[in-house]
């Protein structure tokens, strides 16, 4: 897969990349893992999956280490390929089977052996990786964790059901849809569960809080999109693009690309006010929580221009990466009610105001 000469590849972000020193043995460990459940076909299939799992855990999760750091590697791989089985690159499946094995999966992850009968291999692995996880995670933070990822499972659906009737959503439904099948609030799970903060959900769940750490893990699906364009060319494929043409069909495929991110930018510099207003008064564990959320922005630069998710190896775009947003990047709220609600949080700026 090449990179379309129209995407450009210059990205704002403020924040320094991290990387696991553990990442070979992550690496080597979940190629096996992922082999071991037959899941090598081609295999081609080994380094997408284990050597991707491992890869997003090096760059995006670099503070998970040891048996902890292995089992979020692994389970990773895993989310990959069941995201690939839901939502098949070059076929659809019934709807019907794919709801029946996201409620298998869903089942297993909170009890690994509740269905004894059921040797289809992804359902089995979810069982398993699951299981090593309630081992090394406290019983709050394997809720977390085990919460947040099933909910991701359930929340894919929604674009599966979408891809059935054909339907082409606009901005403000693309994003409603997009924030949980992406795995927003899945990656707060990976913080929640493996970060150790013990951050109070009194603490976690102010609405300032949740719009900082939502606009920029937004940000990073954004950016997604954008990777996308490669291995999506010439198909359907649901992305920030395609709804903004859907709600301005006469904007061209490149406008449409520069909208999308400038409103990609937009949700990053929010993100940052909206830090500055947290961080006077932050507990040290919502400090390091914040990290770990600016860890996957900046990790996911890495990722997406590397995995094999997106791109042959050595296929992958040259990126540029700025410190400072683009000059025009201000705090205006955008249009879209699913998300309008993050500008809110902003303390009194003067620069707040509706875009209509």
């Amino acid at each position: 897969m090449t990179v379309p000469a129209h995407v450009p590849f210059d990205f704002y972000c403020p924040f320094t990349p991290e990387e696991s020193p553990e990442k070979s043995a992550l690496a080597e460990n979940s190629i096996r893992w992922t082999q071991s459940f037959g899941f090598g076909h081609p295999p081609e299939k080994l380094l997408a999956y284990g050597g991707g799992g491992a890869l997003l855990v090096t760059h995006l999760f670099p503070w998970a280490r040891g048996e902890a750091g292995q089992v979020l590697s692994d389970y990773s791989a895993w989310a990959f390929l069941i995201n690939d089985s839901v939502i098949p690159p070059h076929a659809d499946r019934p709807l019907g089977d794919v709801v029946e094995e996201i409620a298998r999966c869903v089942q297993v992850c909170w009890t690994a052996g509740a269905l004894p009968d059921c040797t289809t291999p992804v359902v089995v692995a979810a069982g398993e990786v699951f299981d090593r996880m309630k081992r090394v995670l406290t019983p709050i933070q394997f809720v977390r964790f085990t919460r947040t990822q099933t909910e991701w499972l359930q929340t894919m659906l929604w674009e599966v059901a979408m891809r059935e009737r054909g339907h082409h959503p606009g901005v403000n439904e693309y994003i409603a849809m997009r924030i949980g099948a992406v795995g927003c609030f899945a990656t707060l799970g990976y913080i929640d569960g493996l970060a150790m903060t013990n951050l109070p959900e009194e603490e976690l769940s102010t609405p300032k809080v949740r719009a900082a750490c939502l606009a920029a893990l937004f940000t990073a699906a954004l950016d997604n999109d954008r990777y996308s364009l490669a291995k999506e060319a010439g198909r359907p494929k649901y992305n920030i693009f395609s709804a903004l043409r859907t709600d301005n069909p006469n904007l061209t495929e490149v406008q449409s690309i520069t909208e999308g991110i400038a409103l990609r930018d937009r949700l990053l510099h929010l993100y940052t006010r909206l830090r500055a207003d947290i961080l006077p008064t932050a507990s040290p564990d919502l400090q390091r929580y914040l990290h770990c959320v600016e860890n996957v922005v900046s990790g996911n630069l890495y990722f997406g221009t590397h995995a094999l998710r997106y791109y042959a190896p050595g296929g992958g775009p040259e990126v540029t990466v700025s410190e400072h947003a683009p000059p025009g990047t201000g705090l205006t709220t955008p249009p879209y009610p699913v998300i309008s609600w993050w500008w809110d949080q902003l303390s009194g700026t003067g620069e707040c105001g509706s875009a209509r």
